[in-house]
């Protein structure tokens, strides 16, 4: 794998289509996620070791502190504490001018959203693929006929994770909430493919949000992406909190 471009990925800066290939990359490709996630780890523990190296190198250094440095240390949390007070009155201010607006959370969730991934492009006889009905009906945007063929091919085979994920994202698109979390919940929890349980996790986020849950619900929601950074919606997750 491409270790130069995981290092632009993880400091983000790869923008346009090469950002757009490489999260369509850890969708598709289990082997090109598991090589994202191993060189995240090993930068993530080459980062913990700097900043070990840095904090001994500040012990080294640092002198004893003199009277003259207390009286300056004393005189800047006092002024760094009426900084931080007015900021917070400010806050206050701002929320009270701006409590009867409210945010558009269906525009928002429909920013983040993301379509299944048909399984017939991997088929070399996509014809012949019993998903090819169901997921043209979906890009057509008639849910509720492809929700039928989905239905239909978990009646033949109720263990397929990709007609139950299809389902799920009809249920999504038609507003039912209920069901589409509970088949994206058993995803996450039953499904093999890493990008389709990530996937899964970040959709019940989107029906949060859909639900107007609070802040605080989807801050802790999205904790377990942002804590990861090897994690297929990291930069999503990041993203999503900034339009909050």
């Amino acid at each position: 794998m491409d270790d130069a471009l995981f290092e632009k990925y993880y400091e983000r800066e790869l923008e346009g289509e090469a950002l757009k290939a490489f999260e369509e990359s850890l969708r598709l490709d289990e082997n090109f996620v598991i090589a994202y996630k191993e060189y995240a780890q090993s930068r993530q523990a080459l980062q913990s070791l700097q900043m070990k190296a840095t904090e001994n190198r500040l012990k080294d250094i640092s002198l004893p502190i003199t009277n003259h440095e207390h009286q300056h240390k004393r005189r800047s949390i006092i002024r760094n504490t009426a900084i931080a007070a007015s900021l917070i009155l400010f806050i206050c201010f701002s929320y009270l001018i701006n409590k009867g607006s409210s945010l558009d959370y269906q525009r928002l969730a429909d920013n983040f959203y993301e379509k299944p991934i048909n399984p017939a492009i991997k088929s070399t006889d996509a014809a012949e693929n019993i998903f090819t009905t169901a997921y043209t009906l979906f890009d057509s945007k008639d849910y509720s006929k492809a929700k039928e063929a989905f239905r239909n091919i978990l009646n033949r085979d109720p263990e397929n994770m990709d007609a139950l994920e299809g389902l799920a994202h009809c249920q999504y698109q038609l507003e039912e909430w209920e069901e589409a979390s509970r088949h994206f919940n058993n995803l996450y929890k039953h499904h093999k493919n890493i990008a389709s349980k990530e996937n899964s996790e970040w959709m019940m986020i989107l029906i949060a949000l859909q639900k107007k849950a609070e802040k605080s619900s989807l801050m802790e929601m999205l904790d377990p992406m942002l804590n990861e950074s090897q994690h297929s919606y990291h930069f999503k997750a990041k993203k999503l909190i900034e339009s909050l």
